[in-house]
Formats: C-alpha cells, structure tokens, sequence
C-alpha cells in the first residue's frame, strides 16, 4: 500500500509541475486544438488559454501581435511561452507596409492605418529618418507621415528608399504596439523565453505592471521606439498602484533602443527600466549595449544586477533610492559606470570591471552605506561628486 500511493503522489507532482504543452505556427488556426499536429495560428490567443504549468511551443516564423498571457499559480507551475528549441521565432510589433506607388521623383507613398500609433520605420531591418513634412522627404532613407506618428490617425507615408530604388522590393515595417503587455494584478508566474523581439512601441517592448514572478529568458530585443513621452525601453516595468516585484531578466541580449526623436541614445532611453517602488528585480547574464542607459534601477528595493557585459551607452547603471547589489559585470566604452542620482542608501558595488571613458561612479546626490570594494575601474575619474 505505502509503495502505491507514493506512485500517486510522484504522478500528482509531475503533472503540477510541467503540465500540457501547446503549438503555435504560422500555419496554424485559432480554431484549432493547439496540439502539435493542430497548433494555433497567433501566441496571443494560445497564451490566453494556458493553465498553470503549460508550456507553449511557438514555432519558427514571424508574428505581428501584442501578447498576453494566462498566469501560473506558483513556482512549480510556471506557464511558460517560448519559441521552440532549434528555431527562430519573431515576435514584432509592426505591420507591413505595401501598395507603394511612385509618388515624385524617388520619393513613393503608401497608405497606413497604424490602428495604435506608430514611431519608427524600417527598410529590411535599418532604421529611417522620420522627418516632419514631406519636402523633407529629400534624400535617401528619409520619411514623413502625413496622420503624424504620434497619433492613431491614418495617413500616408511618404519614403525615399535607402537605395532610391522601388520600396515594393524591399520588407517595409512600422512600429505599432509593443510585443508583450502583462498588465493585471493576476499576471504571475509567467515566463517569456527565447523569442527574437523586434519594433516594439510605448514605454516598453514588454512591459510589465501590477505583476509578479515574471522571467524574461534569452531573448535578443531590439529596435524598440518610444511612447507618448519619447521615454523608450526593451522592458520596463511601469509605475502602478501595485508595481512588479520578484522580476527575473536573464541571459537576454538587449540593445539599439530608441526615443520618437533620436536614431540612438537619447535620454531616457533604457535596456531595463524600472518606475519607482519595484522589488527585487533581478537582472543576470544579460548584454547590452547602444542605448542610452543599460539599466535603469528607479527605486527597485533589494535589486540584484550581476554578470552583465554592458558596452556603447551613454551610463551602465542609473541608480535611483535604496538598496541594490551591482557584482561581477563587464562594463566598457560607456561614458559614465554608474551614476548614483537619487538619496541612494545601502548599495553593494563589488567584483566589477569598468573601463570607462569618464566617471566610473558618478555622485548626483546624497550616498549613504555604500559598499564600494574589490572593483577595477580604469576611467577620467574613477569617483565623481557633484
């Protein structure tokens, strides 16, 4: 008897634990079961029908769509939508723009209807100039819309193609939304792994608020343009009534991040972007590089940021209030290591390598209990205070 229930508990264990699995093609249906032989054709309506403990395989090809997910209920049953082992996945929020007809000289125009707003467009996967009236239109890589790109008007875009050929041969994308949106107090649990994350907009390509126990995983994210007030971020977690805590960002790559404004850099433009009073973010394994701040801790109490390789940024770490432990990254070719700006109380910075082109740590307002020891900084001025 003793030997037979233990067989029940360990089946018990196993099915909480890991769950069903699911499919996503773009071969697939919304009208499907979601199996392997029968997947579902969009990540958004699959991850709206997880339990806790299911996994959703999406396979190879690229998805245009903000995403949602169902939630888990606890460590054990994490669900878990990730791009399947072996293949790349796409996940992008843009359209395709088509229907170019020859408007004057180089310049061709195409109808858009953006149906959110748009902020950046792209000629196979390089960025344009977005300039604010059509004589501007006036050289290569350029481009004007007529419904203003901040709106969600409709209009026409006017482009003069980098090559100054046909724009009709070339895939031609403009931002729209973001790519992951996990909004609602009931978001927990949740991991997004694996995907390559392209043009999303807003405050953030994935973007995170009133959640918890979220992990983003190996994913490359790139290309993001900014919000309504031009502040750009792969992922940020956005200030609510209850903000994000116990959030994981590991082994991601994360770079070429953008505001409405500037083709690269920018102010408030971030790889990992926290509003104020996050809780134990943890942010691991990570590289970043060209934006404007690699990672940007807000007020995140008892934040952790370890192991990172952070290179071409404007200022590695932007440290808001309390506490943090910042240990074991490579930073290199930024202009500032970490720039301490808000009353910051009880921050551990240790085992770090800066090679800096001005000031390895910068002091913009009052430190306390900093623990500072066993870094090599090679920089202008290794500690700045102003």
């Amino acid at each position: 008897m003793k030997r037979f229930v233990s067989i029940l508990c360990l089946g018990f264990l196993v099915g909480t634990a890991y769950g069903a699995s699911y499919y996503v093609a773009t071969t697939g249906s919304d009208g499907a079961t979601g199996a392997i032989g029968d997947p579902w054709r969009t990540i958004d309506y699959g991850g709206g029908r997880l339990n806790p403990g299911d996994t959703l395989f999406v396979r190879a090809g690229t998805y245009r769509e903000s995403v949602d997910i169902n939630p888990g209920s606890g460590p054990g049953a994490m669900v878990i939508v990730r791009a399947y082992p072996g293949e790349t996945v796409y996940l992008k929020g843009s359209f395709e723009l088509t229907g170019w007809s020859l408007y004057s000289g180089s310049v061709y125009s195409a109808p858009f209807d953006p149906q959110w707003r748009t902020r950046s467009l792209f000629e196979d996967g390089v960025r344009y100039q977005l300039v604010n009236s059509l004589v501007e239109v006036n050289g290569p890589g350029k481009a004007w819309l007529s419904g203003g790109y901040n709106t969600a008007n409709a209009g026409t875009y006017y482009i003069w193609c980098l090559g100054g050929d046909n724009p009709s041969g070339h895939l031609i994308e403009a931002s729209s939304h973001n790519c992951v949106g996990l909004t609602s107090a009931t978001d927990q649990y949740i991991r997004v792994q694996g995907f390559t994350i392209r043009h999303g907009t807003g405050s953030g390509t994935i973007e995170l608020s009133n959640c918890n126990n979220i992990e983003i995983v190996s994913n490359d994210i790139a290309q993001g343009s900014g919000g309504d007030n031009n502040n750009a971020a792969a992922i940020f977690t956005v200030n609510t009534a209850t903000p994000p805590q116990d959030t994981l960002i590991k082994g991601c790559v994360m770079h070429d991040i953008w505001d409405i404004n500037y083709p690269s850099g920018g102010v408030n433009n971030f790889a990992f972007g926290q509003s104020y009073y996050t809780e134990r973010s943890v942010v691991e394994d990570c590289v970043i590089y060209n934006t404007a701040l690699a990672i940007n801790k807000g007020s995140n109490n008892n934040g952790i940021y370890r192991r990172n390789i952070i290179y071409d940024c404007d200022v590695a770490f932007w440290q808001g209030i309390n506490t943090a432990q910042i240990y074991e990254n490579i930073v290199y070719n930024c202009n500032d290591g970490i720039v301490f700006a808000y009353n910051e109380n009880g921050t551990s910075v240790y085992n770090n390598v800066f090679d800096i082109t001005a000031n390895g740590v910068r002091c913009r307002d009052r430190v306390t209990n900093m623990d500072f020891r066993n870094n090599i900084v090679i920089s202008f001025s290794p500690i700045h205070e102003y």
